[in-house]
């Protein structure tokens, strides 16, 4: 399919969150069709508007895309320019419709005719004839003058095509020079992704202590964990954190740690989703290459570490079901981070497979008759 043209958008009234989910599914429309649809922050210069169902957008460039709220039918129009785009119950907007939105409008903006620059008149003074109206030469304080029509530059055209390069890998890499980050695996957190790993129902409170001074504490038995910072800060440290002190606790201990200070509460999943991101520990074992997988929903938005490359990966892989090594060949995403993006949706409930995932089992060395099997276990380095 051919590429559309380079057009440029800008959104009115949308938050952060709802721009990224646009702009996920326009990068699958990049990825797919090899269209050229873009974002800007600013109104001016935009070829297009996109705004909420029911916004009031009175001015716009000429063309008005308006999103259509989940479920309701679309109502034809007579406004010239103006366009529904459906979006689903999250909030993202429907690849079908988008294509077909983006293909009207670019059809509409190729067929409206140029507007002619205003022209100044010339007003003559003193009733002058035309051979007597005075050149620019003899004219006062006129730095250049033109003597003749054939002294007027003209503007050539390019002779040479506008060539938009090959996708994914000129146009992704570039686009995603920013997400590096998310490859990026933190060390410290390999020791607790084995520790979570073989963790069993029956101790259902555990502390980890990290050198830093932070704390991390489970509750297995209401599916939470505590944290004395946000897990995601951990993003932004330098250097290398290391545990220091891991033990499993009978319930009243956990309750005296959970009330000496401070924690930030999560679903234990959302551990499970940070570290399968972020540790160099694996917890599934994927065929690459015979496994299909695609998701069931969009990915909360405040989920620790979700940034602008998962909500990519989102919007492709909500579009169909494929293996890792298809999702990789299409997308330009390194199999590694792809394969971490599905073990972290797996842990939320957000992945279906052709033939389900099998978690990995870790061995862990043994002390005094089962180092993780005993209530009151403790470990120091």
């Amino acid at each position: 399919m051919e590429s559309l043209r380079n057009l440029t958008l800008f959104c009115v009234g949308l938050s952060g969150a709802e721009k990224e989910k646009l702009l996920s599914v326009l990068v699958l429309a990049e990825i797919r069709l090899r269209s050229v649809w873009a974002l800007q922050e600013q109104p001016e210069g935009a070829d297009a508007y996109l705004c909420k169902a029911n916004d009031k957008v009175t001015e716009h460039p000429g063309v008005l895309i308006r999103y259509r709220a989940p479920d309701s039918e679309q109502n034809p129009t007579t406004e010239e320019g103006v366009f529904q785009l459906g979006i689903d119950a999250s909030g993202v907007p429907m690849f079908s419709e988008l294509v077909a939105v983006l293909n009207q409008a670019d059809a509409w903006l190729a067929a409206r005719p140029e507007k002619p620059e205003p022209v100044e008149p010339v007003r003559v003074e003193n009733d002058q004839s035309r051979d007597e109206i005075p050149s620019l030469a003899e004219t006062e304080n006129t730095a250049v003058a033109v003597r003749s029509v054939e002294e007027i530059p003209t503007l050539e055209p390019v002779s040479e095509p506008i060539v938009i390069p090959d996708l994914p890998d000129e146009i992704m890499d570039s686009m995603m020079s920013e997400f590096m980050e998310t490859s990026r695996k933190i060390p410290f957190l390999d020791l607790i992704a084995e520790y979570v790993q073989d963790l069993r129902v029956e101790y259902p409170y555990h502390k980890i202590l990290l050198q830093s001074g932070e704390v991390i504490l489970f509750d297995l038995d209401q599916g939470k964990f505590y944290s004395t910072v946000e897990i995601q800060n951990f993003l932004d440290r330098k250097g290398d954190n290391k545990t220091s002190y891991i033990s499993a606790l009978d319930r009243q201990e956990f309750l005296a740690e959970l009330n000496k200070q401070d924690y930030f509460e999560r679903p234990f999943s959302n551990l499970r989703w940070f570290l399968a991101l972020f540790s160099n520990v694996g917890s599934l074992d994927i065929d690459i290459d015979n496994q299909a997988f695609i998701l069931t929903g969009w990915p909360s938005t405040d989920l620790p570490g979700l940034n602008r490359a998962h909500l990519k990966l989102s919007a492709f892989m909500l579009a169909k079901k494929a293996s890792i090594a298809e999702i990789s060949a299409e997308t330009g995403f390194d199999v590694a981070l792809i394969q971490s993006f599905v073990e972290a949706c797996h842990h939320e409930g957000l992945i279906q497979a052709n033939r389900e995932p099998e978690e990995k089992s870790y061995s862990v060395p043994q002390k005094n008759k089962g180092f993780w099997g005993g209530v009151l276990r403790k470990i120091k380095w």
